[in-house]
């Protein structure tokens, strides 16, 4: 789907802490500014790992239609379905081939979604994290849009992007921090990312990024997706403080080499794990693996790193899975 975002207004609210009236910024340290000349110098270094062309999934159990129990299922790459209560909760859909606004070029899929979009649950709601072609893909949202018709949340700027193809939709725009209630006592927060948004060329963090924090009033229960994000210790913390230790975390571990260009954005494996100490998360699973190659290191990369740093105790007892598509955690409420 090719949609022109030429003509669509940025958001242009009141000034804040991480907004300066006409951009976006994260306010303990803006990230650095990288040019056309820092893409030629990383893609001339070489350091590119080859992937393979294309993996199978290992077959896994079906998708349920509800759940009452808290669940999560990954779905690949940074996609995932939230059960809980009864409620379907998709996040950051991409089911395209590509992550690119064009359908014959760009990072490919060397594997499939654990389902087609045709055999998902009934989905109530979606949240989409920021507006970069592997965390928002227009094809993806129509469709969801024409056959279900979820409430979508996203935070502040992006609703500009999917207006014209979610019509019917429900979208609720949010800053860093504002909530809102999805009903059976359940609550839906967009919490800080370290990262930046980008569609086109002259909007470069013209619309907010953040994660999300969903959380059980009734059983205290939680899960905290952090979107893309790059480390940082006291974003973390304040999270931790604010909103208490998530029973599971959803935290990136891809898409992380060259260090020294994609650092501020994207964690390692090694900042994953020391993630998940500072939330006291029971547990995590990773995400932004194994699906588009988007960086530098090998396709197992991250695995095997993680599994290393495990072996080495850097995860200080707590568990840490590193997903195969259609892999699920579950809580009980």
């Amino acid at each position: 789907m090719d949609i022109d975002e030429s003509y669509l207004t940025f958001y242009a609210g009141p000034k804040s802490d991480h907004f300066d009236g006409a951009s976006f910024f994260n306010p303990w340290g803006r990230r650095p500014k990288k040019g056309l000349w820092d893409v030629f110098k990383w893609r001339m270094q070489g350091g590119r790992s080859e992937w393979p062309e294309w993996v199978e999934n290992e077959p896994r159990p079906p998708l349920e239609e509800r759940s009452e129990t808290l669940k999560v299922t990954y779905l690949g790459h940074a996609s995932f379905l939230v059960q809980v209560r009864q409620i379907n909760l998709l996040i950051d859909p991409v089911f395209s081939d590509r992550c690119s606004p064009f359908t014959a070029i760009g990072p490919k899929r060397v594997r499939a979604p654990f389902v087609s979009m045709e055999n998902l649950p009934r989905t109530d709601f979606v949240f989409v994290s920021h507006n970069h072609y592997d965390h928002l893909d227009l094809a993806s949202l129509a469709w969801l849009a024409r056959n279900h018709k979820p409430m979508i949340f996203t935070p502040l700027g992006n609703t500009r992007i999917m207006k014209p193809c979610v019509d019917g939709c429900t979208m609720l725009a949010m800053d860093w921090h504002d909530s809102a209630p999805l009903g059976e006592g359940l609550s839906l927060s967009l919490t800080p990312a370290q990262h930046w948004s980008r569609r086109g060329y002259n909007d470069i963090s013209r619309d907010l990024w953040g994660g999300v924090f969903l959380k059980n009033a009734r059983s205290g229960q939680s899960l905290y997706y952090t979107g893309d994000s790059g480390f940082h210790a006291g974003m973390f913390q304040d999270i931790r403080q604010r909103y208490g230790a998530p029973d599971i975390a959803l935290i990136p571990i891809g898409a992380y080499a060259p260090r020294w260009f994609m650092k501020y954005s994207h964690m390692d494996p090694a900042e994953a794990m020391e993630t998940l100490a500072i939330l006291e998360a029971r547990t995590a699973m990773g995400f932004h693996h194994e699906t588009f190659q988007l960086s530098d290191e090998p396709f197992d990369g991250p695995r095997t790193a993680i599994n290393d740093l495990i072996e080495k105790g850097k995860n200080r007892g707590r568990n840490f899975i590193v997903p195969y598509p259609g892999d699920t955690l579950s809580a009980s409420l």
